[in-house]
């Protein structure tokens, strides 16, 4: 009889203790089962950072003294400096009362002016030889800018002398097929104006020239 009773409480305790062992197996399993799947609902659920495009820079707007420095070229150009490059303001100044006509009702801010001459060399016979008037007009804004280019442009041309013949980048190359070839261009805020008068080597030697000039003003632009 004891035996019996002994033998059964053993039974039950038996069972209860693999109970609890299976109640923690599945309780482990289910704990290890979840850890996983709630740090990937966390990751997932953290906003996309979206990668933000550049703006491109505006160009920075010419200062009068910034203009005066592109016009300063290099050995490259061969050509003999008149002085070095003028800035002008003073609207009683002749050089600036050249252009007043145009600048009415614009934002004018001043202008530079360097001058340049090619003398005659018997070793050199390809290229241009005479005077180059290179000026800078400077603007409050590029849309300034752009009227007087188009008002110096037109002012030319309506002389009958000088003809579109060619384009840079923001302007147009004149010529009299005499010699006579200007280059008006904008560079943000400031107009380049080039004029030169010249005896050429062969026909089209002017515009090839004044377009390579109009190259290194931009280029010294680009410095500054």
């Amino acid at each position: 009889m004891e035996s019996r009773v002994v033998r059964g409480a053993f039974g039950r305790f038996g069972a209860m203790a693999l109970l609890m062992v299976a109640v923690l197996l599945v309780g482990g399993a289910t704990v290890a089962d979840a850890t996983p799947r709630a740090s990937h609902v966390a990751f997932a659920s953290q906003p996309k950072k979206h990668s933000k495009k550049k703006k491109s820079a505006k160009p920075k707007a010419a200062t009068l003294a910034a203009a005066a420095a592109w016009l300063t070229l290099g050995p490259d150009a061969k050509l003999i400096a008149q002085g070095t490059p003028q800035q002008l303001t003073d609207p009683t100044s002749p050089i600036v009362q050249q252009v007043t006509s145009l600048t009415n009702g614009l934002s004018f801010q001043g202008l530079a002016q360097a001058m340049y001459a090619r003398t005659p060399d018997p070793t050199i016979t390809t290229v241009p030889i005479g005077n180059y008037i290179l000026k800078v007009v400077v603007f409050g804004s590029a849309a300034d800018a752009a009227k007087f280019r188009d008002a110096d442009a037109a002012q030319v041309t309506g002389r009958g002398a000088l003809k579109q013949v060619d384009t840079v980048p923001n302007g147009v190359v004149l010529d009299d097929g005499q010699g006579h070839i200007n280059a008006m261009f904008t560079i943000n805020n400031a107009v380049a104006d080039l004029r030169i008068g010249v005896s050429e080597s062969q026909p089209g030697a002017g515009v090839a020239e004044v377009k390579q000039l109009a190259n290194m003003i931009v280029a010294n632009s680009k410095k500054s």
